[in-house]
């Protein structure tokens, strides 16, 4: 079972990963926090776990064993430092860029960090999109991106097609969709 955590537009956001991975025809359970218990049965190919104050805090972050943790919004808190955040294996931390409010997180020496986001420094960001009866945008990997399989996502471009006006929770689900190894074939072959 692959376990992601978010951090900020939880709902918007597991739901467009949710589309994202039941295209490969994977099994999908969603629940807060507060619904998690070790003792899960883990029969789903991927749980979404959301994380909302008082929660955001390393010690119980890190107490989920996540293999990805996307951080949507860092408004409502400034540092997860301490104790590092430690995710399993290869385990990766996506960070909206866009975010202006000082933040701070430091991780275990197994996992990565993915910036994304409208910043132009970002690791995955949006070249451009196009207005119709659905959006067209633009996704730009800038630089080789690490999966939690131990595979490498060359840099490259490739154009998707999306219903919402809301950018920033689908660029987070498709980084997140790409870091948990879904091919960029599957991701461009629906409509978000």
């Amino acid at each position: 079972m692959i376990r992601i955590g978010i951090i900020g537009d939880f709902l918007k956001t597991a739901n467009i990963l949710s589309v994202i991975l039941s295209s490969e025809k994977k099994d999908i359970r969603i629940i807060n926090f507060n619904n998690f218990d070790e003792k899960i049965k883990q029969t789903e190919d991927f749980l979404i776990i959301g994380i909302a104050p008082p929660n955001i805090l390393s010690s119980k972050i890190n107490n989920l064993k996540l293999n990805i943790l996307i951080i949507n919004e860092t408004d409502t808190y400034s540092n997860l430092s301490f104790p590092p955040l430690s995710l399993c294996p290869n385990g990766i931390i996506l960070i909206n860029s866009d975010n202006k409010s000082p933040f701070k997180a430091s991780k275990s020496e197994n996992s990565y960090i993915i910036t994304f986001g409208y910043n132009p420094k970002s690791s995955v960001t949006i070249s451009s999109v196009t207005a119709g009866n659905y959006n067209t945008i633009q996704i730009y990997i800038q630089r080789n991106l690490p999966t939690i399989l131990g595979d490498l996502i060359e840099e490259q471009e490739f154009s998707i097609n999306i219903h919402a006006n809301d950018i920033a929770p689908v660029l987070s689900a498709i980084t997140a969709a790409l870091s948990a190894g879904i091919s960029i074939n599957t991701i461009k072959s629906i409509s978000i």
